[in-house]
């Protein structure tokens, strides 16, 4: 990992990321049997400055763009927060490199949260509650931060329910590899993952 960073304040905070994002490279390296020998960019922004350099919604709570974008406010905020989140993006870095770049962003934002540890008891709720603004996980492939809170809180939960579904009915973390592979290519999903979905 490369984490630059801003300012003699948020030196500290840089290489506390940068140690725990080695953990984390262990961690979800054994969950997904995959080790990337490519470097991660880390970008580390001052405390107020990552929404007007990132232009994120208020509801961001990072960003992956090919790298990662990390506010110093969510590092600091506790060891649990700083934990989630460096998963969360980390995850996406690693789907980001197995599907050659072309996983739909359901897929991206559900493997993230399962492997972040959160947050299944939360989807069913928001599930619940947003059952008339459901859409199709055909829909769910661009990026959501041009999506209002509602909509972006109501699409996280989707992908999130999906890939558990998935994970628990049809593939374990490590099955997902050739699916992974799979969509390297774009191409209409099968009948059989439209259907599991679906249910």
């Amino acid at each position: 990992f490369v984490v630059l960073y801003q300012g003699v304040g948020t030196r500290g905070r840089a290489h506390e990321v940068a140690v725990r994002l080695e953990a984390v490279y262990d961690e979800i390296g054994r969950m997904f049997g995959y080790f990337p020998d490519e470097t991660v960019t880390v970008r580390l922004y001052p405390e107020g400055q990552f929404r007007a350099a990132t232009l994120t919604p208020v509801w961001a709570r990072a960003l992956f763009d090919g790298r990662m974008h990390l506010p110093s406010e969510g590092i600091q905020a506790s060891a649990e927060t700083m934990e989630r989140m460096l998963k969360h993006e980390y995850v996406h870095a690693v789907v980001y490199r197995l599907s050659g770049g072309h996983a739909p962003t359901w897929l991206h934002e559900g493997l993230a949260l399962f492997c972040e540890g959160g947050p299944s008891a939360e989807t069913v709720d928001i599930l619940a509650r947003h059952a008339g603004d459901l859409e199709p996980l055909s829909s769910l492939h661009g990026s959501f931060l041009g999506r209002s809170q509602r909509a972006a809180s109501a699409a996280y939960a989707e992908s999130d329910a999906a890939v558990r579904l998935l994970i628990s009915d049809f593939f374990s973390i490590l099955e997902c590899l050739p699916f992974l592979d799979f969509v390297m290519i774009p191409k209409p999903y099968s009948p059989l993952l439209r259907s599991a979905v679906i249910q």
